[in-house]
């Protein structure tokens, strides 16, 4: 049974004594976004798949964002990435611009309040090479 503080409706009186009721409505109260695990920096190499993820409460939409090291200094949205309005965000690492920018995820609440993630960056894993050395 639910609450019946939560449960509502009018009762309308006419003229003559005769009272209707509307249908009931339930009063639902909307929250501010809520971080609960932060997005990690990730390691990737051109031509590798990285993933960024966070988990929040209360969330109406994701929208991952980056900036570039060099260039503009504004955060910009990944709106042609497929995964960018979800919480687990897929980004192919295309050039090496990817391996230096800065990324985050703005959040926005079921109250139309926004947050942002702390911003991440990838790591470049770099091919070693052995070289050996003989010596007498």
């Amino acid at each position: 049974m639910k609450d019946a503080l939560q449960i509502h409706r009018c009762k309308i009186t006419g003229e003559d004594g005769t009272a209707v009721y509307t249908d009931e409505v339930e009063i639902i109260q909307i929250k501010s976004p809520e971080i609960i695990r932060q997005p990690q920096n990730a390691e990737g190499k051109i031509g590798s798949t990285i993933v960024f993820t966070v988990e929040a409460a209360n969330v109406k939409n994701y929208e991952w964002q980056y900036k570039e090291k060099k260039g503009r200094n504004n955060w910009i949205t990944f709106s042609w990435q497929d995964s960018y309005d979800t919480a687990e965000f897929k980004l192919p690492i295309l050039n090496e611009g990817r391996l230096t920018n800065t990324y985050r995820c703005k959040i926005t609440g079921e109250d139309g309040s926004i947050i942002y993630t702390q911003e991440v960056f990838i790591y470049s894993i770099k091919k070693m090479i052995l070289k050996l050395q003989y010596f007498d």
